[in-house]
């Protein structure tokens, strides 16, 4: 699913009980992955020192004050490995770190944003074959996911 988002995809995969939750930020050039962290007041059940040192033994870039949340990224196009690899570490996360014990009790939210406006003064006219180009992509929310397996929140 990761590999197969479309620019300007947002998606977050959390637990109701924990409140722990991972999400994905995709652009034209890359997809972002976050995971909660201890920085969090809404957390439940936070880390403790060893889930932390996980995080970090996956490959979790750490939180900091001015970025709360675990992250890593991977350029697009990605290879399945590449996309695998970091559907493993949130998987791991949620799972041996958070104690989610079940995909069952995790649920989605999905939207793509709009496409930018363009500049009017270029894109009314018509181009060299006589075609205006189509108006921006107004996105979607929500955004259905039925692939992923997970009950929409």
């Amino acid at each position: 699913m990761i590999r197969d988002l479309d620019d300007r995809s947002f998606l977050i995969i959390r637990d109701g009980s924990s409140r722990a939750f991972v999400q994905f930020a995709t652009r034209d050039d890359r997809v972002d992955a976050e995971c909660i962290s201890n920085a969090n007041p809404t957390l439940a059940r936070p880390a403790d020192a060893a889930g932390e040192l996980r995080l970090v033994e996956l490959g979790w870039t750490p939180y900091t004050p001015t970025d709360p949340n675990w992250a890593t990224s991977v350029a697009l196009p990605a290879t399945l490995d590449q996309t695998g690899r970091i559907a493993d570490m949130c998987i791991t996360a949620l799972h041996e770190v958070y104690d989610v014990a079940s995909p069952d009790a995790l649920t989605y939210k999905a939207w793509q944003d709009p496409e930018p406006e363009r500049a009017s003064w270029d894109d009314d006219e018509p181009d060299e074959f006589g075609e205006t180009p189509p108006p921006p992509d107004p996105g979607q929310n929500p955004l259905p996911l039925p692939d992923l397996g997970l009950a929409p929140e």
